[in-house]
């Protein structure tokens, strides 16, 4: 993975926005962009993960799935998600295909994103990451990092709630 963050065949500018092949959403108060390739289970993810926000008593919302407009703040200090109006409220089921948030689940129309998770292969993980690799640069704005493995939801998962209960994100 470039050390940039950067990954042109998933990002497309338009009018000082970045369309990003992600998803985002907010556990408690941290905004998390996951980036991925197609298939590797972002959709998925994010579900799960905020599915166990609610179990534990956390708030959890979704902010766009499939696909994330990104802005960095003009100071650079701050990397913002929003959905396209198109997929506002969606989210998508493989096998389904885009489906409305169900009621009762949050919504949040834009988010600061503290953290991406870049979904990888296992065997790409690192066992003990480096704390080089800890951080991310996307459009300019550092951003917390984990890597967490492709299509394994409740390791993902235990890797995000280990993270969030030992770090200040």
């Amino acid at each position: 993975m470039p050390s940039s963050g950067e990954q042109s065949m998933d990002m497309q500018e338009t009018n000082n926005m970045t369309l990003l092949h992600a998803s985002a959403l907010v556990i408690g108060h941290t905004g998390l962009l996951i980036r991925g390739p197609s298939g590797s289970g972002k959709s998925h993810l994010q579900r799960i993960l905020r599915q166990k926000a609610r179990e534990l008593g956390l708030f959890s919302a979704l902010v766009s799935d499939d696909y994330v407009h990104i802005t960095p703040s003009p100071d650079r200090t701050r990397l913002i998600g929003h959905a396209p109006m198109a997929t506002q409220k969606m989210q998508e089921v493989r096998g389904l295909g885009l489906v409305s948030l169900p009621d009762g689940e949050c919504f949040e129309p834009v988010a600061r994103l503290n953290l991406l998770l870049d979904l990888v292969p296992m065997a790409d993980m690192e066992r003990m990451p480096s704390t080089q690799s800890s951080t991310i640069c996307l459009l300019g704005v550092t951003l917390a990092h984990l890597s967490v493995p492709i299509n394994e939801g409740l390791i993902a998962q235990d890797i995000l709630f280990t993270y969030l209960s030992t770090s200040q994100s």
